[in-house]
């Protein structure tokens, strides 16, 4: 009795030592899934070592800014949608990416069946980093690569690329076109007027002084009537109309070129399912 006593509590014993090792497992287990999902190469595309490189930065990257940076190829996107953008938005949804209660990120998704390429963003925090312009700018930082056919480098490219992007957002300087015009342009009216006039005034003022010796027989018009030729067209009413505001669209300087003030944003086309993409072809 005292045997079949003593077993059952070193039975108790270990069970008990072995129930935390248990939930850590799970919880460890629990905690990795992001990072291991963030890369998925089902094309067989990329060696082991370059999805554990390309997981290990994107981890980090997705941990800092809270918007996951994820990589996904396949053989082709149309066992996942009728084209490549409604791949990506099941792709993402099906996998469950995405940080934070708005799952914010951006998925590169790689079909080789027809190289086609795309770049879906969601989530507020994600939107405000690769707007528009920012994710055409990203993908031309990696489609070099990827034409090539090297594509570690690409996506070294892109997980780097987006890094840069997500950092500009935190900074409060996002990435995007700059719209100029009339309305929101810094400048006075009168300074306006005066850089305007300025130019033509030199060049007018040049041309009247040298002209000045041979008009000596002119005399001075005193009226705008005296210069119109007789019989042709009078204008009897004179009014000033608005034609058209000039816009001016540049690209989005380096940090230490830019100046403030003046503009607006080109901003992010998000679609009824809260993504926004950029795709094409590589």
């Amino acid at each position: 009795m005292n045997k079949k006593m003593s077993l059952a509590l070193l039975l108790s014993l270990l069970l008990c030592l072995a129930l935390p090792l248990f939930a850590f497992a799970e919880t460890l287990t629990t905690e990795a899934l992001p990072a291991s999902a963030l890369v998925t190469d089902e094309a067989g595309i990329l060696s082991t070592d370059e999805i554990e490189r390309l997981e290990r930065v994107s981890a980090q990257v997705s941990e800092q800014y809270g918007c996951g940076v994820y990589i996904v190829t396949v053989e082709d996107y149309r066992s996942y949608g009728n084209n490549v953008e409604a791949a990506s938005e099941a792709i993402y949804r099906q996998r469950g990416m995405g940080y934070g209660a708005e799952k914010n990120g951006i998925l590169l998704l790689l079909s080789m069946a027809d190289r086609d390429y795309d770049l879906a963003a969601h989530g507020a925090a994600a939107h405000t980093a690769f707007t528009d312009y920012g994710k055409g700018e990203l993908a031309d930082s990696f489609l070099p690569y990827f034409r090539q056919n090297d594509w570690a480098g690409g996506f070294e490219k892109y997980v780097n690329n987006a890094a840069y992007l997500l950092q500009r957002a935190a900074a409060g300087d996002p990435v995007d076109i700059i719209v100029y015009d009339s309305e929101s342009e810094p400048m006075g009216l009168g300074m306006k007027l005066l850089l305007s006039i300025l130019p033509a005034s030199l060049v007018s003022g040049g041309v009247c002084l040298g002209m000045r010796g041979k008009m000596k027989t002119a005399k001075i018009k005193t009226t705008a009537e005296d210069y119109v030729v007789p019989g042709s067209l009078h204008l009897s009413v004179n009014t000033d109309r608005y034609l058209h505001t000039t816009r001016t669209v540049v690209k989005d300087p380096p940090p230490e070129s830019r100046s403030g003030g003046g503009g607006h944003s080109g901003g992010t086309s998000i679609n009824s399912g809260g993504f926004s993409h950029h795709s094409g072809k590589f």
